[in-house]
């Protein structure tokens, strides 16, 4: 007479635990991934909101904060900070760009009596770079790091 068995045997378990862990792997890759991007799009948003304070605050002044100080609390609650490690920045021509981010702080750049005006005088920038440099620039990989 054939005995009944009341479990399952090892290959069984092995073979679910095995398709568990390839579907695992999956889901921590898509992990990663959405991680990547959601860096990305914290530093468009902190370059943005930076950048919108400063212009609020010109237009009601006629110039340009001194300092970052001028814009906490009226203008920005905090002075944000990046997020280190890399992010992934979807841009609009369907390209992505790699950051790796190094730098610790955003930096304003603040006009100088004696400096010509550029397309950073005024702005924020990460890396050295501002929003639209790095939105617009032809690389896939970026290093920002401190000037």
């Amino acid at each position: 007479m054939l005995r009944k068995h009341d479990g399952f045997s090892i290959l069984e378990l092995i073979v679910v635990i095995a398709i568990l862990a390839v579907l695992a792997s999956f889901a921590v890759f898509r992990f990663m991934s959405v991680n990547m991007s959601v860096r990305g799009s914290k530093i468009i948003a902190d370059l943005n909101s930076c950048e919108s304070a400063i212009n609020i605050y010109y237009a009601k002044t006629g110039t340009f904060p001194s300092d970052i100080n001028v814009l906490i609390p009226s203008y920005l609650a905090v002075w944000p900070t990046p997020p280190l490690g890399k992010a992934l920045i979807n841009k609009h021509d369907n390209v992505d760009i790699l950051l790796d981010v190094q730098a610790t702080n955003y930096a304003y750049v603040k006009p100088n009596s004696s400096s010509e005006l550029d397309i950073r005088v005024g702005r924020v920038t990460l890396g050295g770079m501002t929003i639209e440099q790095i939105l617009s620039t032809s690389e896939t990989n970026l290093t920002l790091s401190d000037e």
